[in-house]
């Protein structure tokens, strides 16, 4: 199967919670069965591409994409994760990434994360790489679902193509005025009260994806019902319980190379499974 995984953040590029640690993971374990995967990711100033060892890849530069009335222009770098074959692909655009930290409160947040999103699927087009499923995680992938079933209909390389979208967080829904449909190219129309890009008077990038994705999952079985009532729901319920019969909960795994206390360096006691003593000298 050939999976591409959309993401803001990524280990060990970037992380600030739980979703770096996924999508630096999870990609390579889907990798050891079998499966065909590549990550896309920002390319934030904070990605050092010689620590890296990332390369340009000459093939693709400046691409020009129509964000609004603008034109913005991006290139595309190209690595391998740790210790895995996962190729990663960044999408360079300083005007919008490099920044002191990955998300901002800038006016404009939401145009960064659309020419993100615009990017992964101009840069797969150019790549003819035709994927499977395209997992996409939090309001920042979100649109990508929309736009594969609207203004990239057209395009018969993602005719077969699935979209997963992993919601980690419901509190962060990517909510912007109204003017920023317009920034995202997607039909204006499909802005109106109650429609499917509309949230309480904005723009909700994660309603968007909930709607239009084929399967929606969260961090948890537990977490995935939460989310459908109204005192977990962050005003989402609703239009979750829509989709409640394509909504899973898959618990999150880890990195059992990394989370491993008997070589964990951080700890003051190593133990294992079948030697528990030291375990009771960390927790003193």
């Amino acid at each position: 199967m050939k999976i591409c995984f959309t993401a803001s953040e990524c280990f060990p590029y970037v992380k600030t919670g739980g979703l770096g640690d996924v999508a630096g993971t999870l990609p390579k374990a889907l990798a050891e069965i079998g499966n065909d995967v590549i990550i896309f990711l920002p390319l934030y100033s904070g990605i050092k591409t010689i620590e890296h060892n990332l390369n340009l890849v000459t093939d693709f530069q400046d691409i020009p994409l129509k964000i609004g009335n603008n034109e913005v222009k991006f290139n595309v770098w190209y690595g391998t994760l740790p210790e895995s074959e996962v190729e990663v692909y960044f999408i360079d655009c300083p005007v919008y990434f490099h920044r002191d930290m990955p998300y901002t409160n800038d006016p404009d947040e939401a145009e960064r994360f659309i020419l993100f999103q615009r990017a992964v699927i101009e840069t797969l087009q150019r790549l003819k790489w035709s994927p499977d499923i395209i997992h996409c995680n939090d309001w920042q992938t979100s649109l990508i679902p929309v736009y594969l079933k609207t203004i990239y209909k057209w395009d018969k390389l993602f005719e077969k193509t699935s979209v997963l979208l992993s919601v980690h967080n419901i509190g962060y829904q990517g909510r912007f005025p109204e003017k920023f449909v317009l920034s995202s190219g997607l039909p204006v129309s499909d802005y109106y009260p109650e429609g499917p890009l509309e949230l309480d008077h904005s723009f909700c990038f994660l309603k968007a994806g909930i709607l239009y994705s084929e399967i929606i999952s969260t961090v948890s079985p537990t977490y995935s019902r939460e989310i459908q009532t109204k005192e977990f729901g962050a005003g989402l319920e609703g239009v979750l319980n829509t989709r409640k019969e394509d909504i899973y909960g898959i618990l999150n795994g880890i990195d059992t190379d990394i989370w491993n206390p008997g070589t964990d360096k951080y700890i003051p006691n190593n133990y294992t499974v079948k030697k528990l003593n030291n375990k009771v000298l960390c927790k003193k």
